[in-house]
This record gives structure tokens, sequence and C-alpha cells, in this order.
């Protein structure tokens, strides 16, 4: 008796590479909006691919996470059932969205 093995590879996204000065701006704008110390930045590179990285290969840009967990209770991980979100959090982020959209056309205007 054969055993034959045939395998398959397909490659998914890259990883997110975001253009540094945008990255710069973003921490910058999030600082304004929600003061430095509310503000993280990820020192160790997320392992996990994101369709976003497709969009970089054709405009400048830059991707940021945004803390959505509760202070007083357990937080589940994204892709867990039990996974909930601060609902709030989705203000800070809209408000820091908005932010740098404005500091990027103070700069290049």
């Amino acid at each position: 008796m054969g055993l034959g093995i045939t395998s398959i590879i397909k490659l998914g996204c890259q990883g997110v590479i975001n253009t540094t000065s945008l990255s710069q701006l973003i921490e910058a704008s999030a600082q304004e909006v929600c003061g430095p110390e509310n503000v993280h930045v990820l020192t160790e590179p997320s392992l996990g691919a994101e369709d976003f990285s497709l969009y970089l290969e054709h405009a400048p840009g830059a991707m940021f996470r945004l803390g959505v967990g509760y202070q007083d209770q357990i937080n589940y991980p994204l892709h867990h059932p039990q996974f909930e979100v601060h609902e709030a959090a989705i203000v800070t982020g809209v408000v820091t969205m908005a932010h740098t959209a404005l500091n990027f056309w103070k700069r290049h205007l």
C-alpha cells in the first residue's frame, strides 16, 4: 500500500506595514484626543494578517488598534463567543480618526 500526500499552500494577505508619517500623525492625534497616558504604542509586531495590507499596496496609510474592553470585567478575545465591545469606545475611535484627518489637512494645506 502506498500513501500519497498532496499539499496546497495558499498565500494570504501580507502583514500590515504602516506608513511611518501617518502612524506618527495618528499617535499624536490620539494623544491630543485621549491624553498621552491613554495611548499605548505596541513595541512588538502582531503576527496576525489583515486585508488592510492590500490597500497599502496602492496608497499610503496606517491602521491603529482601539481598546474596546471594560475596566471592571473580564475581557474575552476578539473571536471568543463571550467577546463584548464597550460601545463607548467607538466614539473614541471616531473622534480620533476625525482629529487625525483634521490634523492631516492642517499640515498639508
